[in-house]
């Protein structure tokens, strides 16, 4: 059963409100103060480090979500970075007094971090006139990820077995309430970060020990949507984010892959480690990105269910769309109603091996789902 916990706040681009009964207008920004709905009282905004708070430099800012990403490290400086050819250049500091955690969802021209400081229960978030603004929170996060509204964070439960505080909650953050998508009994969130699509879904892995990956998991808000096998040592794992729809995992300087992001590679319900690409040394607590993605408008959802087409059909493996689509997942069905194949967003739809006859393809979008038959011959 979810559950809910409801503040609501307002912030600059990614529309964040408090609210209590007695205060219409709960959290008020007050030039460089702000209204505490916990202690009912008006109180200044505070930095995670005050002598950094507005060291941001505008002109080393490059909104570009086809090649830029950014990084915090352990001291909250957060660094740019291009993958440019398979190479990562850049590590120019652009923003300072940053938290443990880093998602970057503001829209274009918006430079608007969002940081978990866990333990402290509060989040902070950056406005570029004001600086970093710290707003409490009921419960502490430690990573987080997001797209506009659509932000995700991760909770600790301790662990009776290992004696420490571990990653089993998943909570849905979408500007005024945080949802519990999911809580954990015995396997753990691993890799301890939150990559964030441009359909603003979540990508997490799990273990079934706290420093291994045996799958990998894609939330919206109403929960689990579809799950990947995939097994690596994730002990030495700082963080995910998304760049050009795909998946990247940052790794540390020790263990698989050191110092370099690795890409992740799906191929129908499995993924893999894909080849690594070398990024320079640091002690990064989180890695982030924008995503550039144009869904599919509602308006014109009704014509693509009649107009597009899959060819070649009949087909003996690889199917093609006559229409642009960003699909969230393409689901094979057989005539018994058995799935039997599942491909994410714009991978090949391929059904070698499979036997042959007729099928269902469950195509499945951000504004509804289109039904289509094919011939496996």
């Amino acid at each position: 059963m979810k559950s809910y916990i409801i503040f609501f706040f307002t912030i600059f681009t990614c529309s964040l409100s408090f609210a209590q009964e007695v205060i219409p207008d709960t959290l008020k920004t007050y030039n460089n103060s702000v209204y505490n709905v916990f202690t009912n009282v008006v109180e200044p905004v505070i930095s995670l480090k005050e002598q950094l708070v507005n060291s941001h430099n505008p002109a080393a800012f490059d909104f570009n979500c086809n090649e830029n990403f950014w990084s915090v490290n352990n001291m909250g400086v957060i660094q740019q970075w291009s993958l440019i050819n398979g190479t990562i250049y850049g590590g120019d500091t652009v923003l300072t007094g940053g938290g443990k955690g880093l998602a970057l969802c503001g829209e274009l021209g918006s430079e608007t971090f969002y940081c978990a400081n866990y333990p402290l229960e509060e989040i902070t978030y950056y406005q570029e006139q004001i600086g970093w603004i710290t707003v409490p929170t009921p419960n502490s996060y430690t990573n987080n990820g997001g797209y506009e509204n659509s932000q995700y964070y991760m909770g600790v439960i301790f662990d009776p077995g290992s004696g420490f505080m571990v990653n089993r909650i998943l909570y849905y953050f979408d500007g005024t309430t945080f949802e519990t998508i999911e809580i954990l009994e015995t396997d753990y969130f691993t890799v301890a970060d939150i990559a964030v699509d441009g359909l603003g879904r979540a990508w997490v892995f799990k273990g079934n020990e706290s420093s291994t990956v045996n799958s990998l998991q894609v939330y919206d808000n109403s929960g689990l949507i579809v799950s990947f096998d995939i097994g690596f040592d994730s002990s030495h794992t700082y963080g995910s984010f998304f760049l050009n729809d795909t998946l990247f995992v940052g790794m540390g300087d020790t263990g698989i892959n050191p110092n370099s992001i690795t890409p992740i590679i799906i191929n129908g319900q499995f993924a893999e480690l894909g080849t690594p690409i070398s990024m320079p040394p640091g002690f990064y607590n989180d890695l982030a990105s924008c995503q550039d993605a144009q869904p599919l408008s509602i308006n014109n959802f009704e014509m693509l269910k009649y107009e597009m087409e899959v060819f070649p059909n009949p087909t003996s493996d690889i199917l093609h769309f006559s229409k642009n689509i960003d699909f969230i997942s393409v689901e094979i069905i057989n005539l018994e109603g058995k799935l039997v194949r599942t491909f994410i967003e714009n991978s090949p739809i391929n059904l070698a091996g499979l036997p042959n006859g007729i099928y269902i393809l469950k195509i499945i979008t951000v504004h509804g789902i289109v039904n289509k038959k094919v011939v496996k011959k």
